[in-house]
């Protein structure tokens, strides 16, 4: 939620205060996160559900006999359903060289991805989890970017997720009702 995103945010920016670049970084998550809570629908408001939480390419294989294989369950946790979707959403855009662009992304394919993920979890997606889908993909960019106070290497970290933070401010910038 933007209120964690913002707290976390302080320990970065003391972090990265050294370096132009990384306050210039700093300065645009910012940014991006009170967009963001113009944009929030709290947790509360949205079903929710045990959800996988860290969803992407590198978390699902596939058994011997096709079927797919969930790992790394150390994300697991009850939240919005929708949080799955759109954390899976975004690396989808970012794609697995981390060079994806939103601008780039087949969004005309949005409907058919929302609907096969409904079909494999059996319930259709509300209205507010329809609009709600582009606030929670940007929000995993800026906890990205949010804990970079945390890691060895702060303003690299912070600087490297250049491309993410586009996408973020893209899907900040642009809404879907599938």
């Amino acid at each position: 939620p933007p209120g964690s995103l913002r707290r976390w945010m302080t320990v970065t920016t003391d972090a990265v205060a050294g370096d132009r670049g990384g306050r210039e970084a700093a300065r645009r998550v910012q940014d991006l996160v009170r967009e963001l809570s113009t944009q929030w629908v709290p947790a509360k408001a949205l079903p929710n559900q045990i959800i996988h939480g860290d969803l992407r390419l590198g978390n699902v294989g596939q058994t011997s006999d096709g079927r797919p294989a969930y790992l790394d369950f150390g994300f697991a946790a009850r939240r919005p359903r929708i949080h799955d979707l759109a954390y899976s959403l975004f690396w989808m855009v970012l794609r697995p060289d981390g060079h994806g662009r939103a601008e780039d992304f087949p969004w005309e394919k949005l409907a058919e991805l929302m609907t096969s993920y409904e079909e494999g979890v059996r319930s259709r997606l509300s209205p507010i989890e329809h609009r709600v889908l582009l606030p929670y993909l940007a929000a995993v960019p800026l906890y990205l970017a949010a804990i970079s106070g945390y890691v060895p290497h702060p303003v690299r970290h912070l600087v490297e997720l250049e491309t993410s933070l586009d996408i973020a401010d893209w899907a900040l910038s642009n809404t879907f009702f599938t």
